[in-house]
Formats: C-alpha cells, sequence, structure tokens
C-alpha cells in the first residue's frame, strides 16, 4: 500500500472514528443518569475536574483546589455519587486560564472545552505546517477523540506543543506563547528547551522563560503562595502515590514502560526505575540525533516521538504527539522505495490506531504499547 493510499483509508477510518465516537456518546449521555454515565464515571470523564476548578476559583476557594480531600467534597456537591479519587494535577498558574468555564452550566463547558481543543489542534497542526488532509487525519484521530470523550487536555497540549514546534521564524511570538501556555502540562513540553538549545534559539528560549515567569508572578499576585505550597506538598504527593501504586482502568489508558512494568508486576519505584534508565538513554540518542539532523521538519517529528516514549505518564488522549509524528513519518517516506514505503506504513498505521490498540494491548497482559512508539522514534 502506497503512502498516498494509507492516508486515504487513514482519512476514511479517522471519518469513520467521529462517527462512531458520536453515536456512542449519544448512548452514553442518553442512559445517563444526571451527570452520572455509570458506576464512578462523570459524564465528559475528567472534566468533572476541570469544571469544579473553575467552580472553585470563581467562589473563591482557589486555595482549596490542591487540597485533595477539600476538591473531592467540592466535587460531591456537583455529582452526589463516588466517582473514585481525582486530582487537580495541573501547575497553579492553570487557574489563571480554566476560570471562564466556571460561568457556564456543565453540559454547556462540557462542549465549549471540547470545541476549544479542537480548534487548537487543527490550528496547531496548520501553524506547523501541516496539509489539510494530515490536519484532518490528526482531528479526527482516535487520539482526539479520546480527548473529547475523556473531556482531557490532550488536543489542547498537541496543539500547543505543534504551535511551538512551527518553523515560523517570522513570527517567533506565537512559538513563545504556545511554549508558555504548555507548561501547564509540562510532560508534554519538557524536550522544547533541549531542541532550542541545540539550534541556539536564545530569544526563543528567553521570551518563553519570560511569558512563563509573568504567568508565575501573575498567579502568585491573584492565587497567593497557598496554592503553591498546597501544590507541592499535597497534591503532587496524592499524584505520585496513585500512579506509583494505584489500581484500576486507568493503567489500561498508559501506553509507556513504567506502566507497562506496572502490569507484568513490577512494583511502582522499580518500574519507576526502570522507566527512568530507559528515558535516559532515549534522550541521549536524541541529542545526538538532533545535533546531527540538519531538517527541522524531522527534528520536531524526533522531539514528538520522544516525548512520548520518555515521559511516564502518558496516557491515549495524549498520543496526539504520536499521531503527529506518524504523519512526519509518511510524509518523510513519500518518495522511498516500496518496502520502505510499506514499513513507515505500517508503523505509521499502527501509532494513529494506538490509543485503541493500547486499552487491549495492556488488557489483556501484553503491554507493547511502548514498543511501538520506540519504533516511531526509530524510523523517524
Amino acid at each position: 500500500m502506497s503512502l498516498t493510499r494509507l492516508q486515504f483509508v487513514l482519512l476514511v477510518a479517522a471519518a469513520i472514528n467521529v462517527g462512531l465516537t458520536a453515536a456512542f456518546f449519544a448512548i452514553v449521555v442518553a442512559g445517563a443518569d444526571g451527570l452520572l454515565i455509570n458506576a464512578y464515571s462523570p459524564l465528559g470523564g475528567d472534566f468533572i475536574n476541570m469544571f469544579a476548578a473553575a467552580r472553585m476559583v470563581l467562589g473563591g476557594h482557589a486555595g482549596q483546589v490542591y487540597i485533595p480531600d477539600a476538591f473531592m467534597a467540592f466535587e460531591h456537591t456537583i455529582i452526589d455519587a463516588y466517582i473514585g479519587l481525582r486530582l487537580w494535577a495541573y501547575p497553579p498558574h492553570s487557574l489563571l486560564m480554566v476560570w471562564p468555564l466556571g460561568f457556564m452550566n456543565y453540559g454547556v463547558a462540557l462542549a465549549a472545552w471540547s470545541a476549544i481543543g479542537l480548534v487548537v489542534l487543527g490550528y496547531g497542526a496548520r501553524r506547523f505546517g501541516f496539509s489539510a488532509i494530515e490536519t484532518a487525519m490528526l482531528v479526527c484521530s482516535p487520539a482526539a477523540m479520546q480527548s473529547v470523550y475523556y473531556g482531557q487536555t490532550g488536543n489542547m497540549a498537541a496543539g500547543l506543543m505543534l504551535a511551538a514546534l512551527a518553523a515560523s521564524t517570522a513570527r517567533p511570538a506565537g512559538n513563545a506563547i504556545s511554549a508558555a501556555i504548555l507548561t501547564i502540562k509540562p510532560q508534554t513540553g519538557f524536550l522544547l528547551p533541549v531542541l532550542w538549545l541545540v539550534e541556539r534559539r536564545w530569544l526563543l528560549i528567553g521570551a518563553t522563560s519570560a511569558l512563563v515567569a509573568a504567568l508565575l508572578v501573575a498567579t502568585l499576585a491573584v492565587f497567593g503562595p497557598g496554592v503553591f505550597a498546597a501544590y507541592i506538598g499535597d497534591t503532587l504527593p496524592a499524584l505520585g502515590t496513585l500512579e506509583r501504586q494505584g489500581h484500576g482502568a486507568f493503567m489500561l489508558m498508559i501506553p509507556t514502560v513504567f506502566m507497562s512494568a506496572r502490569i507484568l508486576g513490577a512494583s511502582g519505584a522499580a518500574a519507576l526505575g526502570l522507566h527512568a534508565v530507559f528515558a535516559l538513554a532515549i534522550g541521549a540518542l536524541l541529542v545526538v540525533r538532533l545535533l546531527h539532523e540538519r531538517d527541522g521538519s524531522r527534528r520536531a517529528g524526533l522531539v514528538l516521538a520522544a516525548t512520548c516514549v520518555m515521559t511516564p505518564y502518558l496516557h491515549v488522549y495524549d498520543l496526539g504527539l504520536a499521531t503527529a509524528g506518524a504523519a512526519l513519518l509518511m510524509r518523510r517516506h513519500a518518495g522511498s522505495g516500496a518496502a520502505v514505503r510499506v514499513a513507515a506504513g505500517v508503523v505509521a498505521a499502527l501509532v494513529w490506531l494506538l490509543p485503541i490498540l493500547t486499552y487491549f494491548l495492556n488488557q489483556f497482559g501484553v503491554p507493547v504499547a511502548p514498543v511501538i512508539l520506540v519504533a516511531l522514534f526509530l524510523a523517524l
């Protein structure tokens, strides 16, 4: 199958994916008991966290957002049922951005957030330089639809990452602004400084640093130091304990070496140690490849893929980064020989499907999703 045909197949699959997601969501909404769609699961999944944080900020309770018991107690005023352990895991300057959602009712806010995520993803893809077809494959991909279904930040993060990676030297302000906002999800953009150091983009590094500093100062001025203390002292330890020791459906959604090791029986500490060794090796290889690579688009693809294989806390709804990398892989090998095109096409198709495959691979005790991500990194 040529890459042109593969793009056509994936585009058709994307349309089917959107249709199935919409149908499934409609069924879920029709069967919901208020805002509860089934045991432990609110409508929009994790969006309940965003909505609760927004309402708490507007109500003058920002200081309690990062105290897990207080945060959960407030969520129970929205949904009076057990919905599992939920935290607001984003850094304090995220509170500057989330509060407008609190002016809306839950359903309207969820719809607005879903639309914003897809728009940012599409904008980032186009600013990066993807064609309309490539952008459609990304916006309608399983990763994007998973992010919508779970009310998550994956689409916005991927869009901001692509905008930050854009090679537009004429308008670097867009790169800096995107990267600064992306710091609310640091596990997505943590390799941007490495890339910019290799490329010696000092102005971009300085501008982004200044914007991040301004965000932190504004957060301190508006909400006070208590939110920082609670985030570091209460939320981060609780989040770390959940990831290292927690069990449940969330384990099926994580395609990392860390979670693969946990699924295979390793302790949280051992799994994290194994992942650290793996991430350091990939990071070293990334730096070597970036130093020897002169093509900006390929460098960006390497960063996208390396981000997915190096971070331990990646979920299926964050795999828009890998999907973008798969699109770059297809571009790169469009003119290669038949065997190379087929191999690249297989890797690209597996990556595009990975948000769906990860559930089954992890559920049946074959957590090899990291192998697919590493294959993408090596093939780019």
